[in-house]
């Protein structure tokens, strides 16, 4: 046998040999490269460091993600609560000093960067204050400074409306309403999305592909926009207002039937995947330079999973927007946010996390804080006793976010420094003071989430 340049091998007849038989004209051509191919093609699958089999899932297809997203004018049609213009202007007149203090600290935060970008040069006009100089210097012209470019911003937020939510969501979609409108006054463009999953969402004999992630019963909807026309935006605005008004306690009833708002599931992760495709379509629509996303929780989602069985139990390697991941479902949230940003979809992460209590406090920082936080010196009981005290404490590199924002949902976060203290004639000595310093936290609180959201966002 003869191997040639081609790479391919000639069986020729041996000289003297005695065979008639002539070789088969099939095999009389065959390659090399082929048949090593063959011999190791069951070596050719995704390995980890340790040599083990690794499964690859193909994440969400295109037509799982048209199933999953929910745009507004479809979110609108089957909603029951109706918008109510009083309370949007009690809620707007109540909340105008924290976005004052947001848009204060953004503005200053501006200011800074523009100066410290700012760049001094000569005009080539003679500044007649120093021709007295001109034996002994050169310098006579005046000079200019022209300031910094800041970039532009974009924000895009995913609102968690899980069934755990129901105790925290009035509230929540408080400060979604507040952070849309400091980015209206500030003009920066923003979308905002609800997530929930409910299992009759998705039809059981919808087949989805056998190697794809789960998404039955998944919505990730439209709830706000800056896109949308006035008419429509104030509609929309409107009935989220009445939303965080329901019920005559603090609970978000949690069994009403409200279709695609329904609280159900956590799907979390699902819907951080999404948000790939969301973050890729908001910085193409706008070019901003700079965009943020906002989750606002109340902590982690559930498991994912997937419809092939071999993918929940083995190893395996979930394709997200145009890259690979290996899947841990104790870290999966914390590979989806840093892959945002990896992929360029965002710069910045940001995380609101609501708490019913400091016993929510300790279980988030054992879980999370203790393992993950980059801010240097933390030592808990002083961040519980901040936390318990204040009702707001935030930690750095938590998750893959830039900021986790712990928020106690019983404190009034959203910091209404116009409310007057409930003083009267008859007050005693100790309600008097009780009362000073509830209204002088609720003023530093205000004044502490929108001095540490501007500090990420700008």
């Amino acid at each position: 046998n003869k191997q040639s340049n081609t790479g391919y091998i000639h069986h020729e007849q041996n000289e003297g040999s005695q065979s008639t038989v002539k070789p088969d004209p099939v095999d009389e051509y065959k390659s090399v490269t082929l048949d090593a191919f063959d011999i190791n093609k069951k070596n050719f699958v995704q390995r980890d460091e340790k040599g083990n089999i690794m499964y690859v899932c193909r994440g969400i297809l295109p037509e799982q993600v048209e199933d999953m997203l929910v745009p507004y004018d479809v979110l609108a049609k089957q909603r029951k609560v109706k918008p109510d213009s009083a309370k949007t202007i009690a809620f707007v007149n109540d909340t105008k000093s924290v976005v004052a203090n947001m848009i204060k600290e953004f503005e200053l935060r501006k200011a800074a960067y523009q100066f410290k970008k700012a760049t001094i040069s000569k005009t080539g006009t003679l500044d007649v204050d120093k021709l007295h100089a001109y034996r002994t210097s050169e310098d006579l012209f005046l000079r200019s400074m022209k300031l910094g470019e800041f970039k532009d911003h974009g924000m895009v937020m995913l609102v968690d409306y899980s069934g755990s939510m129901r105790m925290t969501l009035k509230n929540v979609i408080k400060q979604v309403l507040v952070l849309a409108t400091f980015c209206k006054k500030v003009n920066i463009p923003f979308e905002i999305y609800g997530f929930t999953q409910l299992r009759w969402f998705g039809a059981q004999n919808t087949i989805q592909p056998n190697d794809t992630v789960n998404t039955h019963g998944i919505k990730v909807f439209e709830l706000l926009s800056s896109s949308f026309d006035k008419k429509t935006y104030r509609e929309a605005f409107d009935v989220l207002v009445a939303q965080s008004h329901y019920e005559g306690n603090h609970r978000y009833n949690y069994y009403r039937d409200d279709g695609i708002e329904t609280l159900g599931d956590t799907p979390l992760n699902e819907s951080l995947m999404l948000m790939h495709e969301i973050l890729r379509k908001f910085r193409n629509k706008y070019n901003t330079q700079k965009v943020a996303f906002v989750s606002l929780t109340d902590g982690a989602g559930t498991y994912m999973r997937f419809n092939n069985d071999k993918l929940t139990t083995k190893k395996c390697m979930v394709k997200v927007a145009n890259k690979h991941y290996e899947y841990d479902p104790y870290v999966f949230t914390k590979t989806l946010v840093n892959s945002m940003k990896e992929q360029g979809l965002c710069d910045t992460a940001l995380s609101y996390v609501l708490m019913e209590s400091s016993g929510y406090f300790n279980s988030f920082y054992q879980r999370y804080v203790n393992q993950q936080a980059t801010s240097k010196n933390i030592d808990i009981e002083v961040a519980r006793k901040k936390f318990r005290n204040d009702g707001v404490v935030s930690f750095d590199g938590v998750e893959g976010y830039n900021r986790v924002i712990l928020i106690k949902q019983t404190n009034d976060f959203l910091g209404d420094d116009e409310e007057e203290m409930q003083i009267d004639s008859s007050s005693t000595k100790a309600k008097i003071a009780k009362e000073f310093k509830k209204h002088a936290e609720s003023k530093k609180n205000g004044r502490i989430i929108a001095s540490k959201f501007a500090e990420v966002v700008s």
